[in-house]
């Protein structure tokens, strides 16, 4: 099998991955919803939550998803700026995922075995032991953004406007807007700063949108044995 074929098999596994985790993604975060700000009612919610695990368990698939998508698609890129830029967005991914599974993990089975006892009336559960555990589980969500949603993101589509990306450039501006801004999102909040939750839903809708389409571009680009299937394109 040449570099080529394993390139193009590469980037099509990529852009498998890219279209159902766009698909996936919507799904488990539109069924998720935003917690609300106070500790209560945030508690609340996920006791009440029955398939609360199985949904986390499909957000931690979607990650997982992501972070192929992004080991893929970055195999693309065959100019050496491109190829860097792609590459720094390949290499943040792997911590980022980890840091995503973590937090994802802690929301949906610590923050979910806390909530309930607190709900049931345990009172070897202080309401002080939930809030804490929902406070490192919102600190995490920050780090998750800045650098699993964002900056790697962000240098993908970067890379994508540059020679010999071997992605889609039109498409690359969705993952500049949506990676920056998670990004902008994760480092004020981990500054103490944080921004409104409905422009994080915003900018990963950005994101969502980008790996769908790049997904399919790619996808169909790929469909080819051919070597002309990775050439960089301007749209």
């Amino acid at each position: 099998m040449s570099a080529n074929e394993q390139r193009r098999i590469a980037v099509r596994v990529g852009a498998g991955a890219a279209i159902a985790g766009a698909v996936l993604g919507m799904v488990v975060n539109l069924a998720h919803g935003d917690l609300p700000e106070d500790h209560r009612a945030a508690l609340t919610k996920v006791a009440q939550g029955g398939q609360w695990g199985l949904l986390h368990l499909g957000i931690i698939a979607t990650a997982l998803l992501v972070l192929v998508a992004l080991l893929g698609l970055s195999r693309a890129a065959t100019g050496d700026a491109a190829s860097v830029l792609s590459a720094g967005a390949a290499a943040l991914a792997l911590p980022g995922a980890a840091v995503s599974i973590t937090v994802t993990a802690i929301d949906g089975f610590a923050a979910k075995a806390m909530a309930d006892a607190w709900a049931a009336g345990d009172p070897d559960t202080p309401f002080a032991n939930a809030v804490a555990v929902e406070t490192v589980q919102t600190a995490l969500f920050y780090a998750e953004a800045a650098f699993f949603f964002g900056l790697p993101i962000l240098l993908i589509g970067l890379a994508a406007q540059l020679p010999s990306a071997g992605l889609p450039r039109r498409t690359g501006w969705l993952a500049v807007a949506g990676g920056g801004g998670a990004l902008l999102f994760g480092a004020s909040g981990l500054a103490g700063q944080p921004l409104p939750g409905l422009l994080f839903n915003g900018f990963a809708g950005l994101i969502t949108l980008w790996a769908l389409l790049v997904g399919i571009i790619m996808w169909r680009r790929t469909a080819s044995r051919a070597e002309e299937a990775l050439l960089p394109m301007a749209s």
